[in-house]
């Protein structure tokens, strides 16, 4: 009964999205099947059990039969999270990324948190142009991050490890805790299970294209921006728009998002809201 009021509450975003039938049978497929959680796969080889097909995507999409899987499909698809266009800052969005390629340089979009590629998808998708740099901590989510994003080539530069302020080595800190909510910290030692770090000056020194800056930053990160926009955060100055899932209340009086809001209000700045997401647009980087 349950999976059935889910089901009939999703309905209206599946119609909008795919078209009354097509998403109708997105509907059934995706949300109708079994809802293993994570951990009954865990350490299964990340194979994909559901092969989705959209319109206008260029390959399927692949999912794991997990509710991880089915919530981000549903966070992306359905509710279409990423989506910017709702907003009126999106025009100026729009014609700097077209003045970045006029100009002959390559918008660099970076997805923190990438988990199995759906996000990157959407951004490839969106800024077909662009580089969009991918990290993901998880091995297991890495792997189904490789297969979703396959099709995409070398405009895609997938990295196994999690964004911080400075380089070490990292871990999962809770690895039974599911797909979604991954936590690291820094590693007291390097072992099998550790992977690196990267500081987003690093990334845009590596794969930014001159003057162009960081276009946008989406960040799904789980408490790290508390680490991440650790003053000096330079970077900030140089991005465009970051969209970040507040975390606070999985933190309780720890003040993860704080670091955030002191790095951003340095600049001019549009905070807008929508869902778990905070969306901020720097009026530097659209006027300077």
């Amino acid at each position: 009964m349950q999976k059935l009021i889910m089901m009939i509450k999703r309905a209206p975003n599946y119609m909008a999205s795919f078209g009354v039938l097509r998403g109708l049978r997105l509907l059934f497929k995706i949300e109708g099947g079994r809802r293993n959680p994570s951990h009954m796969t865990k350490g299964k080889e990340s194979g994909a059990d559901l092969t989705v097909y959209i319109t206008g995507e260029a390959a399927p999409i692949y999912l794991r039969d997990r509710n991880s899987d089915r919530s981000i499909f549903w966070q992306i698809y359905g509710m279409q999270q990423y989506q910017l266009k709702r907003y009126k800052q999106y025009q100026a969005l729009r014609e700097k990324y077209e003045g970045l390629l006029q100009a002959g340089q390559t918008p660099l979009i970076i997805d923190g948190g990438a988990n199995i590629g759906l996000s990157t998808r959407w951004l490839a998708t969106e800024f077909p142009r662009a580089r969009v740099v991918a990290i993901e901590p998880s091995a297991d989510n890495f792997r189904m991050l490789v297969k979703n994003t396959a099709h995409l080539g070398n405009r895609v530069i997938l990295k196994q490890g999690g964004l911080w302020s400075r380089s070490c080595d990292l871990e999962i800190i809770n690895p039974d805790v599911g797909d979604t909510s991954f936590v690291v910290a820094e590693a007291k030692a390097k072992t099998d299970q550790t992977f690196p770090a990267f500081g987003m000056e690093a990334l845009l020194d590596e794969y930014g294209d001159g003057d162009a800056g960081l276009l946008m930053a989406k960040l799904d990160i789980e408490g790290s921006q508390k680490q991440l926009f650790t003053d000096p955060c330079d970077w900030v100055q140089q991005t465009g728009v970051i969209i970040l899932e507040l975390d606070d209340w999985l933190f309780p009086w720890q003040g993860t998002s704080q670091s955030f809001f002191v790095g951003t209000s340095k600049q001019a700045s549009d905070y807008l809201l929508h869902g778990e997401n905070i969306v901020w647009f720097n009026h530097g980087y659209f006027t300077g």
